[in-house]
């Protein structure tokens, strides 16, 4: 709304005050502080997402203004570049009709109060929280296994860079109750990781993003449960060693149905048939004929290069016949998706994934 001309923002805050009842949901992201909260649109909206760190403290600051505009949001997201200490948690709880509350947290803020962050108890909340953490996970999680009873979290998004931030998101998971339906845990380095279980919880999707090798096969799937969707987000040709994850997946998991494979072509020059081949190989091919969707996407981040792409598919030979030869009929049946971008896609961010 901020970025839009004002006629047409204005425009569209009229359209709410006149027709309030015609929106069945609206939901609004502010990167930027609304001249008059009292009379802002938010007045009308179940579902608010806010970006902006201004936006938060100036909306703390004129606190009983905001209370009477967000009466009536009941599902409210924070995209947040800091962990807004007691400042954040204390706007979540002037929600007076909160249900579903969605944190997204890349980092923390200079001011972070570990004793107050997640202070939720007044009022306590009426429904389950997603919770979605990037950086500082050690500071996060002190707080996660001590929250009060009656707090409940649905889902747990982690993006861990290390083994200590693996051992702090299994540590959540294992802390949490028995109302955790997700778990999304999401490599975020090309650092290796010593072989490790994932804790006998609910998880409906697990992404590995920057794959390296020892990564895929060390994970034991056999004790995750109702895992359905599994991404892969690859730099490089790591075909087998998506092969043996599959492999150890679907022996596992019969309900396993559905797979992502991202693969970021760069940097121009590399050898597109050989890369294709390797990311692409026979094992793998395999593992897809008895899944009902399949997702391969490759990403080309130079432009030049964007036309390169389905010439060096058709050429490449060598055994990838097989799947040249089915990617028409894939793609119309959407089981397949070939995606040229000029930037490397996001392996990690709130209402995105395989499973969403």
């Amino acid at each position: 709304m901020s970025r839009l001309p004002p006629e047409i923002s204005d425009h569209v805050v009229d359209l709410l005050h006149d027709e309030p009842n015609a929106l069945r949901a609206c939901c609004l992201t502010w990167r930027d502080t609304f001249p008059d909260p009292l009379n802002s649109p938010t007045n009308h909206t179940r579902y608010l997402r806010i970006t902006c760190k201004k936006f938060i403290r100036a909306a703390l600051f004129e606190k009983g203004a905001w209370s009477q505009s967000v009466c009536n949001v009941v599902r409210f997201t924070v995209w947040a570049f800091e962990i807004l200490g007691s400042a954040l948690f204390e706007l979540v709880c002037s929600l007076p009709r909160l249900e579903d509350l969605a944190i997204i947290v890349s980092q923390v803020d200079d001011d972070f109060d570990d004793n107050t962050i997640f202070s939720l108890t007044s009022p306590p909340l009426t429904g389950p929280l997603d919770l979605c953490v990037s950086l500082g996970m050690g500071l996060v999680v002190r707080r996660l296994l001590e929250l009060p009873n009656g707090i409940c979290f649905r889902k747990l998004e982690a993006t861990v860079y290390s083994e200590e931030d693996l051992r702090h998101a299994i540590a959540v998971v294992e802390g949490c109750s028995e109302t955790l339906e997700c778990i999304e845990i999401i490599c975020g380095s090309t650092g290796r990781f010593r072989p490790f279980s994932v804790p006998s919880r609910p998880v409906t999707g697990f992404r590995l993003s920057a794959l390296v090798n020892p990564w895929a096969v060390s994970i034991d799937f056999s004790e995750v449960i109702n895992l359905k969707d599994v991404a892969f987000s690859l730099a490089g040709p790591e075909e087998v060693w998506i092969a043996m994850a599959l492999e150890t997946i679907t022996s596992k998991h019969t309900d396993f149905r559905k797979v992502s494979i991202t693969i970021q072509i760069d940097p121009p020059g590399v050898d597109y048939p050989d890369y294709v081949r390797k990311a692409v190989g026979e094992r793998v091919y395999r593992q897809w004929m008895d899944l009902d969707h399949v997702l391969f996407q490759l990403w080309e981040s130079k432009k030049i290069h964007a036309k390169v792409i389905y010439s060096a598919m058709e050429e490449a030979g060598d055994g990838l016949e097989y799947v040249v030869a089915l990617l028409p009929e894939m793609t119309k049946r959407g089981l397949v998706k070939l995606v040229v971008g000029y930037d490397q896609p996001r392996a990690c961010s709130a209402g995105q994934g395989a499973f969403r």
